[in-house]
């Protein structure tokens, strides 16, 4: 019988080690050309399962009558229209406006931003999903009448 021993001479030895090495230095690179175009854009928030569902951008009667509802408690008597409707995630329970005399609890609130316009003035809104919560976003409001 003849024994039939693996080939271990140097070059086999070191053949095999550069093909290990190769794989292992190419799977690193891989990894780090993911990791750059996937792991460190975090910010998925603009990000929604919404995006893939029909209607995407097609406000709900809910948030548009809670919306007019409180342009008519502030006094909006004039022909306004809404010109814009954008799906959001906001940060917290306060919108992503917080308030000295409320507590916002962290949590994802799905919602909407609207912006609404008559001739001569525009407001901007941050609502919850249906427009249960609804908050007029002053700070945009002051820089669109400062804009003007």
């Amino acid at each position: 019988m003849q024994n039939i021993v693996p080939n271990r001479s140097p070059e086999a030895i070191d053949e095999k080690n550069y093909i290990q090495m190769h794989r292992f230095f190419l799977s690193l690179v891989i990894t780090g050309i993911l990791y750059c175009s996937v792991g460190v854009n975090r910010s998925y928030k603009n990000i929604s399962f919404w995006n893939f569902l029909p209607n995407y951008n097609t406000l709900p009667a809910s948030v548009t009558k809670a919306v007019l509802n409180n342009l008519s408690q502030l006094g909006v008597s004039e022909n306004i229209s809404i010109v814009n409707a954008e799906k959001r995630v906001w940060s917290d329970t306060c919108l992503g406006l917080p308030e000295n005399t409320v507590i916002c609890s962290q949590a994802e609130i799905f919602g909407w931003e609207v912006v609404v316009k008559s001739e001569k003035e525009s407001w901007v809104y941050r609502t919850s999903e249906n427009g249960d919560r609804l908050k007029l976003d002053l700070q945009v409001r002051k820089l669109l009448k400062a804009a003007k």
